[in-house]
């Protein structure tokens, strides 16, 4: 169990969504998709990123030990369930085998070298939030960084001649899920109570906030910016549900974490929860867009997994 708090388990579920909106995204768009070397490669791919996820949870907690300890004591290192030195070794580990996992799974992508480049700069991301980097203005952007690269690098396993016709539109959907995490990964540093003086001024989670529902903007143009053989029918013959959706979501998203900010950092965290399994409604959206109502509803079905184990295992 203290194993699992660590690693945030409910969280992972949101990147299995990740990794099958992704894999819709390509199946849709790229008729060489059903190859299978192609399969194997994404499958590859897709338990490599979540060695890397889990490995950002582990060092984040390792980075984070003596803030921990002054602000939450009964997370797993500073209760002393498990040694902050252990954690760093398996943490080490788990980035190892995810960089492995994926460098080797990009072996089987039609763009290489492109993937390879991927690779690369997704597992230094991940480290390099982990470190001072971190608490700097610079640490919410890496960790969205973190999970636009992860979809975007899924995506560059396709071929690239056939991704350069259909890039200004896919691409929105890694830069928007990066900015969505920005926003979350800056909204979170209100979550931890904190001494008198000491509590985050009201403009950086309110910026926090409009950094995420900018990040839900940029899918605005989404299903209009791909060719109509790309989307789904009832969008491409109703359009206006889309911006229903996403309307709907951003209004939602913006009153009730703006209502959170001003309550005070326990119902920031609360709020958190959330703002987090959002990426499961995104991530099925997306995929609905350009391919079958039955593909999202899979997606939409990890929350389930997600929603329970998150009653026993913390997801901050």
């Amino acid at each position: 169990m203290a194993w699992l708090k660590l690693l945030r388990f409910p969280n992972i579920f949101t990147l299995c969504a990740d990794v099958l909106m992704a894999w819709f995204l390509v199946q849709t768009a790229f008729p060489i998709s059903g190859l299978p070397e192609f399969i194997a490669a994404l499958c590859v791919a897709g338990v490599s990123s979540g060695l890397l996820y889990w490995a950002g949870m582990v060092l984040n907690d390792v980075h984070d030990y003596e803030e921990d300890c002054e602000l939450r004591p009964e997370r797993p290192l500073p209760s002393g369930e498990i040694t902050r030195e252990k954690a760093r070794r398996v943490g080490f580990l788990l980035l190892g085998l995810g960089f492995v996992g994926m460098f080797a799974a990009s072996f089987w992508s039609f763009s290489l070298g492109w993937t390879m480049l991927c690779v690369v700069l997704l597992t230094l991301c991940v480290f390099a939030y982990n470190t001072r980097i971190k608490n700097t203005w610079f640490g919410p952007v890496l960790m969205g960084l973190c999970r636009g690269l992860n979809v975007f690098t899924l995506m560059s396993f396709a071929p690239l001649k056939l991704w350069l016709p259909l890039m200004p539109g896919l691409v929105t959907v890694p830069l928007a899920l990066a900015v969505y995490i920005c926003g979350v990964t800056l909204y979170s540093r209100g979550e931890t109570e904190r001494a008198p003086g000491q509590d985050p001024p009201f403009l950086v989670p309110f910026f926090a906030v409009l950094t995420m529902v900018f990040g839900l903007t940029l899918l605005w143009p989404f299903p209009q910016s791909l060719p109509d053989d790309r989307v789904s029918p009832l969008l491409l013959a109703q359009p206006w549900r889309w911006m229903v959706l996403l309307g709907l979501l951003m209004a939602w998203l913006f009153f009730r974490c703006l209502l959170s900010v001003l309550q005070g950092p326990l119902a920031v965290r609360r709020m958190m929860k959330p703002a987090i399994f959002m990426v499961f409604i995104l991530d099925a959206a997306v995929t609905f867009a350009v391919a079958d109502l039955r593909m999202a509803v899979v997606i939409l079905a990890l929350m389930v997994p997600a929603v329970l184990t998150g009653r026993v295992i913390s997801s901050t």
